[in-house]
C-alpha cells in the first residue's frame, strides 16, 4: 500500500507540471513531502495493527527468554504452587534456586494408581524436596543433609495434577543447576503365588523362652528351619565370665538372631537386613541357662533350614607369678 500511494502523488504531480500548475521546483518538493506524509502514515497504520496483549510463553511450555540478571533461571516465576511450572512426564529439567530464599514449584500430571518416581540431584548446596497431592497437601518428602541427593517413591491415591517443591534448607540457594527428574511408572498386576505348605522341624514345640530346646555348644545344628510367623528357642549352659559367640548362618529369608540371659532379659542382639549371617559376641555375666531367639522381623518363613552355632569358652585364667621366697638373714 506505501509504493501505491507514492505512485499515485507523483503521477498527480506530474499531470500537474503538464497543465502548468506546478513548476520543476514545485514537482521535486512536492513528491519529497509525499513521500514523508506516506511514510508517516504507514507507520501510524502498522502500529495500528499490532496486538496491545502479551502472550504468555508458558502456554506453549518454553520456558522464559527475558534474562534474569545474577540469577539466568528460565523457569521464572515459579515461586508458589499456583505458579507451578508444567513439568512434563517422565522427563528431567536444569534450574536454578536463585536468589536467596528462592523455591521452584513443578506441576506433574499423574493418574490414579500410578508410581510416581522424583528425583533432585546436581545439588550445589543443602536442596530438599517435597510432593504436593491435587487437594494440596503434602503426601511425600526427602530431606537428606548436605548435597546428597534426594529421592520421593510415591503411589498415586488421586489422580490429576501434582506439584513438586524444591527448596534449600535454610534459605540455601546458588547460581548453579540443579537436575529435577521424574518417572511414572503403571503399578504391576500382582500374580497370585500358590503359598507352599511348611512342616515343622523336629524341635517343635519350642516358640518361646520357657520351651526352649536344649542343645550342645561347639556343633553346627542344621535341622531346624521356621515356618511363616514362627520362632525357634534353644538353650544352653553357661559359667560366669565365659565367652559366648553365636552365628546364625545359611539363611534362606530376613532372619535375626537375639540372646537373653538366665532371668530372661536379653542382651544382646543382632539384625542384620535380608539374608545376611547374623554374629553375637558377648560374656556370661551369669551362670545357668542363657536362650537364643531365632525370628523373622517380617514373619517370613521358609521350608529350607537354617545353620546354627554356639560356641563357649570360659575366661583364660590370669597367670600369677610365684613369689621368690626371700631367704632368712644369718645372724
Amino acid at each position: 500500500m506505501h509504493a501505491k500511494l507514492i505512485r499515485l502523488l507523483n503521477l498527480l504531480v506530474i499531470i500537474s507540471m503538464l497543465l502548468g500548475l506546478v513548476g520543476p521546483g514545485a514537482q521535486a518538493i512536492g513528491i519529497e513531502k509525499a513521500q514523508r506524509a506516506v511514510n508517516a502514515a504507514a507507520v501510524v497504520h502498522l502500529s495500528s495493527t499490532q496486538p496491545s496483549h502479551s502472550i504468555d510463553p508458558r502456554a506453549a511450555f518454553s520456558p522464559h527468554q527475558e534474562p534474569n540478571q545474577g540469577c539466568p533461571d528460565p523457569y521464572e516465576p515459579n515461586d508458589t504452587a499456583s505458579d507451578a511450572w508444567p513439568f512434563e512426564r517422565n522427563a528431567y529439567v536444569n534450574a536454578t534456586l536463585c536468589p536467596e530464599g528462592d523455591e521452584d514449584w513443578w506441576a506433574v500430571e499423574a493418574a490414579g494408581g500410578e508410581i510416581l518416581y522424583i528425583d533432585l540431584y546436581n545439588l550445589p548446596e543443602d536442596y530438599d524436596l517435597e510432593l504436593y497431592n491435587p487437594e494440596g497437601a503434602l503426601v511425600a518428602e526427602s530431606t537428606n543433609g548436605g548435597t546428597a541427593s534426594e529421592h520421593i517413591e510415591y503411589t498415586v491415591e488421586v489422580p490429576g495434577i501434582y506439584r513438586i517443591r524444591v527448596f534449600g534448607y535454610n534459605g540455601a540457594w546458588s547460581e548453579a543447576n540443579y537436575t529435577l527428574s521424574n518417572e511414572i511408572g503403571a503399578v504391576p498386576t500382582p500374580t497370585d503365588t500358590p503359598t507352599p505348605s511348611c512342616t515343622n522341624d523336629g524341635d517343635e514345640p519350642n516358640n518361646d523362652f520357657n520351651s526352649a530346646t536344649a542343645i550342645q555348644t561347639g556343633v553346627t545344628y542344621t535341622r531346624d528351619r521356621l515356618c511363616p510367623g514362627d520362632e525357634d528357642w534353644f538353650q544352653f549352659a553357661v559359667g560366669m565370665g565365659d565367652a559366648i559367640k553365636v552365628e546364625l548362618s545359611h539363611l534362606p529369608a530376613n532372619y535375626d538372631l537375639e540372646l537373653y540371659d538366665i532371668y530372661g532379659f536379653m542382651v544382646a542382639s543382632s539384625h542384620n537386613s535380608g539374608q545376611t549371617t547374623e554374629h553375637i559376641n558377648t560374656t556370661a555375666a551369669y551362670p545357668g541357662n542363657y536362650r537364643v531367639r531365632v525370628f523373622s522381623p517380617v514373619g517370613a518363613g521358609s521350608m529350607t533350614n537354617y545353620w546354627l552355632r554356639i560356641d563357649v569358652q570360659p575366661p583364660t585364667p590370669t597367670w600369677t607369678p610365684t613369689p621368690t621366697p626371700t631367704p632368712t638373714p644369718t645372724i
